[in-house]
């Protein structure tokens, strides 16, 4: 053995690195590993390191909410560094994917009824404030008390056009042929217009029944 180590290209491991990879180990980098051990590379460490028996600490490893939540910090952290170039790359990414992005949003918009609207909203609307204001109303549209579907819209009570916001307390669920009705107009203008309707469409039908009941009477 002792003619074999006088020839042989490795060199030895001395009691003072020995020491120093011993306290080291188990928390340095491996950068630094290899910075106060000069002359070993990271793989006669490694394999020093496994024939003494040592292992690096290792991470507990993270949960998907952290991983996101990571990748989530580290875009932002770009977007931050150079806000334009996010845009550039933004903008390139749905040029490039426009139909598959497209075809994505239409089909969550088809079965996430809340998450759509509230994507049209200001205000800081979230779908679950309209999850819930879809509960206080029971289902049932705020105009016409009529159950809604998939395609109920949302309803401004002082619509935008005159100064309405995207307040949550502005907003009520409604079916579209409610929505297509109302327009432009307040709730009391909307019921307004509703009993004036309903007046006038009687008094025609009266009168046309009225005429009807004299020509059979004339026959």
């Amino acid at each position: 053995m002792g003619a074999i180590r006088a020839w042989s290209p490795h060199v030895r491991w001395t009691d003072a690195e020995v020491s120093i990879l011993r306290g080291h180990y188990a928390t340095a980098s491996v950068a630094s590993l290899e910075k106060i051990l000069p002359g070993r590379s990271i793989r006669h460490i490694q394999c020093k390191a496994n024939d003494l028996g040592l292992a690096r600490k290792k991470e507990p490893k993270r949960t998907p909410d952290q991983t996101r939540e990571a990748k989530r910090k580290h875009m932002a952290d770009r977007r931050k560094r150079d806000i334009q170039a996010a845009r550039d790359y933004a903008n390139v990414y749905r040029m490039k994917n426009s139909a598959r992005i497209n075809a994505k949003t239409r089909a969550a918009t088809a079965t996430r009824i809340f998450w759509a609207r509230a994507l049209r909203l200001r205000n800081g609307i979230s779908a679950k404030m309209l999850a819930r204001l879809w509960k206080e109303q029971r289902g049932l549209c705020a105009l016409s008390g009529e159950k809604m579907g998939r395609d109920a819209e949302i309803d401004h009570k002082m619509p935008r056009a005159r100064g309405g916001t995207d307040y949550i307390g502005n907003l009520q669920w409604v079916t579209p042929i409610a929505n297509m009705a109302k327009r432009d107009l307040t709730d009391a203008e909307f019921a307004e217009l509703c009993r004036t309707c309903a007046r006038w469409i009687g008094e025609r039908i009266e009168a046309v029944e009225a005429i009807t009941a004299q020509q059979r009477e004339a026959a």
